[in-house]
This record gives structure tokens, sequence and C-alpha cells, in this order.
């Protein structure tokens, strides 16, 4: 395994001038960190880890520091099991890259004429970090980022989504998103996603793999997976999502009633036919509108394809 590890970006800024023998009294530390593969048919991963650092001295803020450092792995095409790989690049790399995050923080704040300042070390930060994120708002969908739900809200939509059931699922970061979240997130891949499919994750749990080609201009024909995600670019896939199911259900029905009574017999443990998705959404089989037939067959096709993608994990 060859390792190199290199610097991707860096801002920092000097609010406050404190001299030499001055120490900041609070320091807070906000991590994060992600991995994704170079390229579909290589060994080589890619781990990037955020560190922003904000720290105040009698409640005024003095440093903020953002860095983002970064490991290019290559694992010479020799892949290790799924349980070593996670170790690996979950676990042991963003500590490695904290380390050096850890020293640019101290010869920054040295250099700048001010007493140093030393990070805690990775355990802690992560740990007061997950209990952090654990009493955050719960009415909250993503720190920092409001999404829109009126789009989810409409019946037609609502019931559209609702077809493709949810699945057990986990995220680096799934404390710090309501709940809410994962059953939209999951539901919009499955409902108009390019190319999505359920892959073996961590701990046997499932993870979704789709091509982000069009969700992230940047990262043309590549396949990634949820919880490679950002909370940034969680929040984009969300609004290409959001605006491909407006695109993708025909304008004449957006606001079509359900055949409610109907749609309450069924029983949502079984997969849906063809023929009660007809009666779901008050269309005839003859309707002469091929907008809406064709709608109703390629949902149809989408549903079967999401049922036998997930089987394998439905009784997680």
């Amino acid at each position: 395994m060859n390792i190199k590890i290199f610097l991707d970006q860096l801002e920092y800024e000097n609010i406050t001038y404190l001299d030499s023998s001055t120490e900041v009294d609070e320091i807070n530390v906000k991590v994060e960190s992600n991995h994704s593969k170079k390229r579909r048919r290589t060994s080589i991963y890619i781990v990037e880890m955020y560190v922003d650092v904000k720290t105040k001295y009698k409640n005024e803020e003095t440093y903020a520091i953002s860095v983002n450092y970064c490991a290019n792995i290559n694992f010479e095409g020799k892949i290790p099991d799924e349980d070593e790989l996670n170790q690996i690049l979950n676990e042991d790399i963003p500590r490695k890259l904290y380390e050096h995050v850890r020293a640019l923080v101290w010869n920054l704040s040295s250099e700048s004429g001010s007493s140093p300042i030393m990070l805690k070390n990775y355990d802690e930060v992560m740990q007061e970090q997950n209990l952090t994120s654990n009493i955050s708002d719960s009415n909250e969908i993503m720190k920092n980022d409001n999404i829109d739900l009126s789009t989810y809200e409409q019946p037609m939509v609502r019931r559209y989504l609702n077809l493709f059931k949810p699945i057990n699922y986990r995220h680096p970061h799934f404390k710090k998103c309501d709940e809410r979240f994962w059953i939209i997130l999951q539901q919009l891949l499955f409902a108009v996603g390019k190319n999505v499919e359920v892959v073996a994750g961590k701990g046997k749990f499932p993870e979704i793999e789709f091509d982000s080609d069009n969700a992230f201009t940047n990262l043309e024909n590549k396949r990634r997976t949820i919880s490679s995600l950002t909370f940034k670019e969680l929040n984009v896939l969300m609004s290409y999502l959001e605006m491909k199911i407006k695109t993708e259900i025909p304008h004449e029905i957006m606001n079509m009633e359900i055949d409610k009574d109907y749609d309450d017999k069924l029983c949502n443990g079984k997969a849906i036919s063809i023929e009660e998705l007809y009666c779901i959404f008050n269309v005839k089989k003859d309707n002469t509108d091929t907008n809406i037939s064709s709608f109703i067959h390629k949902t149809f096709e989408s549903i079967a394809y999401y049922e036998l993608q997930t089987l394998p994990y439905d009784k997680i």
C-alpha cells in the first residue's frame, strides 16, 4: 500500500491579534472526512479531511482556520477485504491526516506571533463532535442547510415516493440529519436517480451507489456512494433529485387526486402491480394520454427494479 498525503486547501485569518503571552480560552474544532475511489476499476482511493478551527479569547474570535488535507492511497491491485478497507479509509487514514492538521495549526498560530495552539487528539475531537451532534435540534434536516420540502408534500409526489420503500441505511453523519431526510433521499434516488444500485456496505448494511455525472458537474462519469458525500454534496444531490422529480412526473397529474380508499387497502409490505398503480392514480388502462401511460409504466419498472435490488437487505 502506497500513501501520499498532501495539502489541498488552506484558509487562515488572524481576526484579533494576541501577543505571545496570551493564550486563547476557547477552541472549537469541526472535523469531516470522506473517501471515494479515484476510478471505478482501479485500486486507488482518495480520502479527504476538512477541518475548521475557530478560537476565542474573552468571548471574541481570534483565529479562523480552514484546512483540507488529502491522502492518495494506492493498494497496488491488492484491495483488502471489506472490513479492513473500511478500517483503513474511515479510521486509520483520517487519523493520519488529522495529525498533519494539528502540526499545521500549531505552526500557523506560532508564526502569527501569538501563543501556539495545540488541538486535542483525534479521538477526543471526534467524541466531542459526536456528542454535540446527538444533542442537536432533531427538527433540523441538515445542519446549516434548509431544504424545501414543499415538492414532496404534493399528494401525487408523496404517493409516488411512498411506492419506493426506504431501506435501512447508515452514513458517517447519520445522526446529524433528521430521519425524514434519509427517507426522502433514498426514495428520490430510486424514483429518479440514474443507474442507482444497492451494494454491500460496512457491517453488512446496504450502501447506495449511483452515477454522479449529472448531480455533480465537477465529477463527470464517476460512481459515488452516499457515505462518501459531504453535507454540502448531500444538499446538492437533494436539490438535483428534487428538480428531476418535477420534470419526471407529467405536469397534468402532479396535483391529481389519488384513490385513497383503494390505496389504504393495499398491503405496504408487498410489491405493487401495474394494475394497482393504475387504480391508485385513477388512470384507465386505455388512457389516450401517452405521457401518463408512459409515466405509469416507467414507475412500475422502477419499483420492480428497486424491489429486486433491495431484496438481500429486506430483513435488516
